[in-house]
């Protein structure tokens, strides 16, 4: 589809930017924020647009940033980093006088392919905590928007042909982008995104037509009056943020959005251009959440089970006679039933917690210095009497370095996958653990001649919650086993990966680092 013309409109880069700043500030309740783009040629910021700092304090900080610090480790590394106390991080260091202190931060690169370009930071969330995963999804997707948005600006200062390449760049966009022209909200501009959230071509209606024609609903099915359109409020100069619509398409499907628009005007005199408006995709999200309350359900199920096991054995033994000092007679299948159950429970408990630090970052690891040659074999034989008849093959290469790991965590890792090996595979199936030197560290593959995993679940395999149509049919687990040991490994700077073949088995590979990653020692340097 082609882009609807842009004909004579503007839209200003800086106060496309700085919308995008504010809209992170406002999302994830920072104090304030900023995006800064690089100078390729002389170092340090060609351009940097803050938001949340009065003019007054800008003229005393006296210079934008150098790159040094957080904001230099997060061009460096290329990744987002949130930490909730900037002062105590190793990559951090004081900041320029009259500089606002710096709490919790949260830096994303701006990057097209490869590249980094600059960085967008918010720093100091209003509150006591710190910023969130979900707090970093949004100023990821927020970046993404910003970097195509420099991307142009950049590559159209050495084309002429700014039309074509505006085209490829919003064709790219992940999200729906609509621009409305000032006074009287003509669409000027619509991307390919739109029209794929919207199920239809996106046309030039007035907007009084919108809400009736592209199916615009409250989430609760209630249709919108015009006057409610974020398109027509933020021409009268409004900021609307996350709104969530329903959008019923031509062919009977719907979609959920969040949607955002902003007033974009001139930078020289604040005069009103238009408005820009963002359709975010969030029907996965709300599947997710769908998928959480089955969740709950589930765990609801399975705590019960347990609980009402033991419930039922202490009914029964307070019904059996006691001795003249009140004692009971205890059968030992009793103990048993109780002891199983009660280590269900714990064990999901303490899947749950897990779960809970992996989310918010707080996977606490003891590392050591340690042989897998000397962890294996034991773990191994701990775990025999509950593999039947399957035997575990170990071998591990002789010139293999000691790992610096957390043993328990990676133990709890290849229990899970050396219990999946068995559960899945045919009595009597081989399991065969390998660990050979790679790189700068070491890879554990986990190999069987199980089931396999048929190809469309692989990329779901490590989601929360998520269980193979095997699984459902064994009623294995709460879904979480995956998840965890991939939380667990990339927790120590490792990476897990699976290959499998439907009917003939699966390998899971761990590898693990050798040393403490690079990401812990980046040096310490100016913290902006």
């Amino acid at each position: 589809m082609r882009l609807v013309p842009i004909g004579t409109a503007k839209l200003p880069l800086r106060e496309l930017l700085r919308g995008l700043v504010e809209q992170a500030c406002a999302l994830t309740r920072a104090r304030y924020g900023a995006l800064g783009v690089l100078d390729g040629e002389r170092g340090g910021f060609r351009d940097f647009v803050h938001v949340g700092l009065s003019d007054e304090e800008v003229r005393r900080i006296g210079h934008p940033p150098e790159g040094r610090g957080l904001i230099g480790a997060v061009i460096r590394e290329g990744r987002p980093i949130r930490v909730p106390e900037a002062s105590r991080d190793a990559r951090a260091s004081g900041l320029p006088p009259h500089h606002p202190p710096v709490r919790s931060f949260l830096g994303v690169p701006l990057r097209i392919g490869d590249r980094v370009f600059g960085n967008f930071y918010l720093a100091n969330k209003r509150g006591r905590d710190g910023f969130t995963k979900a707090d970093e999804r949004r100023v990821v997707e927020l970046a993404e928007q910003a970097a195509l948005a420099v991307g142009y600006a950049e590559h159209a200062e050495l084309a002429d042909e700014r039309g074509h390449l505006l085209d490829a760049i919003l064709r790219q966009a992940p999200d729906g982008i609509l621009f409305f022209d000032a006074p009287d909200g003509d669409l000027v501009m619509a991307n390919a995104a739109a029209a794929r959230i919207f199920g239809r071509p996106v046309g030039h209606e007035p907007l009084s037509e919108r809400p009736r024609l592209y199916g615009f609903r409250h989430p609760d099915g209630r249709g919108f009056r015009v006057e409610e359109l974020p398109a027509w409020r933020a021409l009268r100069g409004q900021t609307v943020v996350n709104e969530e619509f329903r959008i019923d398409r031509p062919d009977g499907s719907s979609v959920h959005c969040h949607v955002s628009a902003t007033p974009v005007r001139a930078d020289d005199d604040g005069a009103l251009l238009g408005a820009a408006v963002v359709f975010q995709d969030v029907t996965a999200f709300r599947d997710l959440a769908r998928l959480r309350e089955e969740f709950a359900a589930v765990v609801a199920h399975d705590l019960r089970n347990p609980m009402a096991t033991i419930h039922i054995e202490a009914e029964r033994l307070l019904r059996r006679p006691t001795g003249s000092d009140g004692a009971v007679a205890v059968p030992r299948p009793s103990l048993e039933r109780i002891l199983r159950a009660s280590t269900r429970l714990h064990d999901m408990v303490d899947d749950l917690l897990d779960v809970a630090r992996i989310e918010s970052g707080r996977i606490a690891l003891d590392r050591a210095a340690v042989s897998l040659a000397v962890v294996l074999p034991p773990l191994v034989d701990q775990m025999q009497p509950t593999l039947g008849s399957h035997v575990v093959e170990v071998r591990v290469a002789a010139d293999m370095p000691p790992v610096l790991i957390d043993r328990l965590r990676v133990e709890q890792v290849l229990a899970n996958l050396i219990g999946n090996a068995a559960k899945y595979s045919p009595e009597g199936a081989p399991i065969r653990v390998s660990v050979e030197v790679h790189g700068d560290g070491a890879t554990i593959a986990v190999r069987d001649e199980g089931v396999g995993i048929e190809p469309e679940e692989m990329r779901k395999l490590f989601d929360r919650f998520y269980q193979s149509k095997r699984a459902r049919e064994m009623k294995s687990g709460l879904g979480l086993g995956l998840y965890i040991v991939k939380g667990l490994v990339e927790a120590h700077g490792g990476r897990i990966t699976v290959e499998s073949v439907p009917g003939r088995g699966s390998t899971f590979r761990v590898w693990l680092p050798t040393s403490v990653p690079v990401a812990d020692t980046v040096p310490v340097g100016d913290s902006r």
